[in-house]
């Protein structure tokens, strides 16, 4: 099958540095895997690094079955704004074009990640006048989430500016043969703006990635790298949270009560691994503390080492719909490394821990978390059953090669 794969705002393959494959990456490299030929369609601009990668269109030809088209865009500097969707809205114009002008193969299937809004229409348009089938994978519960996050008495005027956007979604959304995402709930999302009943075509398709097999050698270089800078792994009790510091986080009420538990049990650490817009921000919460490390960006084998020898992993998500009904990429891995999840998100992530027993759902305030985190430390034995339970459901649920092969396997049958 020749496959097209519209996805933008995640790493790519010619990126050289160590980053986090995605969907577009993952997709890719299950579609080549059994044959097929795979195109995909992205922008210059590195949404995760916050720069180009090229200052204009470039087409690379990767092999003869794997090809990367890139349009350039004026880039932003934070993942909210204005500037982002002047972004989108240049991107989709150039892609606008080069289809207009498109003399290759067409593809047999498209898969378009959603959002970007505009991007994604404009494929979905060129796909349904061509009569290519489409699916649309839906990560963001765009335009809706605009909304939720200003005070519900102005939501309305702000669903009236952002009106455009809800018009191009649900264009989109009636068009497509199926649905991918990464809960139930967020499909259903999908069904009822599209405003039908769920087909033998819509997927479900969590975000997980693949394990990577770090020698014995590269593991306790990287327990040695931990223990010369930061804290002995396998000797310091630590809980641990790894990711990209963004405004999806409130860690306010966490740092309180962790100003409480440096009084009550003083050799437990709390490890902070990563970057983005509030880490300055978040930083300050816990100034002061002595019990609390900020490590920046960590490179894959030392953020393995250090969720694999964590008590539990911390999401402190905003209790938002647009998360609440996803299951983020960052609590499978702590599944895939054996690491029961401590979460202020309810929904869909609030039930999977609980139906598995895997770890605990907090309010999101100080003396919950300071609740929990004393219950946690305090019960040994049931972390290490949960740390079972944790792997069992990765394996059952969430296991990369048969996720994906078994996605890649559908379309081949269906399409």
């Amino acid at each position: 099958m020749n496959i097209w794969i519209l996805q933008t705002g995640e790493p790519l393959h010619i990126d050289n540095d160590e980053h986090r494959p995605m969907r577009a990456i993952n997709l890719t490299n299950s579609f080549l895997e059994k044959g097929n030929n795979v195109t995909i369609w992205s922008s210059t601009f590195y949404h995760q690094k916050k720069k180009h990668r090229f200052n204009k269109n470039k087409f690379i030809k990767i092999n003869r079955n794997f090809s990367i088209y890139l349009l350039n865009s004026p880039g932003y500097k934070k993942n909210i704004g204005f500037g982002r969707l002047f972004d989108h809205f240049i991107l989709s114009i150039k892609l606008l074009k080069e289809l207009i002008v498109f003399e290759g193969n067409k593809p047999d299937f498209i898969f378009i990640g959603y959002p970007p809004i505009e991007v994604a229409f404009v494929m979905s348009l060129w796909a349904a006048q061509n009569k290519i089938p489409f699916f649309v994978d839906v990560k963001d519960q765009w335009p809706d989430y605009f909304c939720e996050v200003f005070p519900k008495k102005i939501r309305f005027l702000i669903k009236f500016i952002f009106l455009p956007y809800f018009l191009l979604s649900n264009f989109l959304f009636r068009k497509t043969v199926g649905f991918s995402s990464m809960s139930f709930s967020y499909l259903n999302w999908c069904l009822k703006k599209a405003n039908r009943k769920q087909n033998e075509f819509d997927y479900l398709l969590p975000l997980t990635s693949p394990s990577k097999d770090f020698s014995e050698n590269q593991i306790l270089n990287a327990e040695n790298w931990w223990k010369n800078n930061f804290l002995d792994v396998k000797e310091n009790k630590y809980i641990c949270f790894i990711g990209t510091i963004s405004n999806g986080f409130d860690f306010y009420e966490l740092s309180k009560a962790f100003k409480k538990i440096e009084k009550y049990y003083p050799d437990l650490i709390f490890v902070i691994a990563g970057n983005g817009v509030s880490f300055e921000e978040v930083r300050n919460h816990f100034k002061g503390l002595n019990n609390t490390i900020f490590t920046g960006w960590i490179s894959s084998i030392y953020a393995e080492t250090l969720l694999k020898n964590s008590i539990i992993s911390i999401a402190p998500y905003k209790d938002l719909k647009n998360f609440k009904d996803n299951i983020p990429n960052k609590i499978i891995d702590s599944f895939r490394c054996s690491t029961p999840v401590l979460t202020s998100l309810s929904g869909e992530t609030k039930s999977i821990i609980e139906k598995n027993n895997i770890g605990f759902f907090t309010k999101n305030n100080s003396e919950e978390w300071f609740q929990k985190i004393s219950f946690i430390i305090n019960n040994e034995k049931l972390i290490k059953k949960m740390s079972i339970n944790a792997w069992q459901t990765y394996l059952k649920e969430y296991e990369y090669h048969k996720i994906y092969n078994n996605f890649v396997t559908f379309i081949e049958k269906n399409f």
